[in-house]
């Protein structure tokens, strides 16, 4: 059943997962999938819950393979990247994703005004302390994805601690990009 939910999400998307086209896909009658399970939040949440088994899996095998614990911190970036890659429908239902996709002719023009004032700010920040200026599209999808990471997670409650925790997580995220443009 998890499978066929899978194999639904990766030709049509998780908004067209739906009780009744799994038990299509596997040849099923719906009354048979509520034996397992009570309704879709249920298999959605046996789905993060595997999600989130094969990705630790994938990230303790990179760590752990490492000759030294820097070496093994940096593997991560690849292991999960490989995790996203090898199960993208997984990914998506673990994080809610799977809507519309951007860097297409279909991305709002409202996502691409708040980008393009994204480059404007970090542009801007390298002139202001003279760096000497990078591939500032690269560092706005890194900064952007910082940013989206923290705060989705903590909006889905997955970090731990009150307000005042999460933006200190928040001021010392940027406050690294700048030491680290700086260097």
């Amino acid at each position: 059943m998890l499978l066929a939910a899978r194999r639904i999400s990766a030709q049509e998307g998780w908004q067209s997962v739906t009780i009744r086209k799994i038990a299509n896909e596997i040849e099923y009658s719906p009354p048979t999938i509520y034996e397992h399970f009570s309704n879709k939040e249920e298999m959605m949440h046996e789905l993060v819950s595997e999600g989130f088994r094969q990705l630790l899996e994938k990230l303790r095998h990179a760590y752990l393979k490492a000759d030294n614990p820097e070496s093994g911190f940096m593997s991560l970036g690849k292991a999960y990247l490989e995790f996203v890659q090898e199960s993208k429908e997984l990914y998506e239902v673990m994080h809610g994703l799977g809507t519309i996709k951007f860097g297409t002719d279909k991305t709002p023009a409202s996502a691409k005004e708040t980008f393009a004032f994204m480059r404007s700010v970090v542009k801007d920040l390298f002139v202001y302390k003279s760096w000497e200026e990078i591939n500032i599209d690269d560092e706005v999808d890194i900064v952007w994805s910082s940013l989206h990471g923290l705060i989705s997670l903590s909006a889905a409650h997955r970090i731990a601690g009150d307000t005042s925790r999460f933006e200190r997580l928040l001021h010392k995220t940027l406050a690294n990009f700048l030491v680290l443009w700086s260097m």
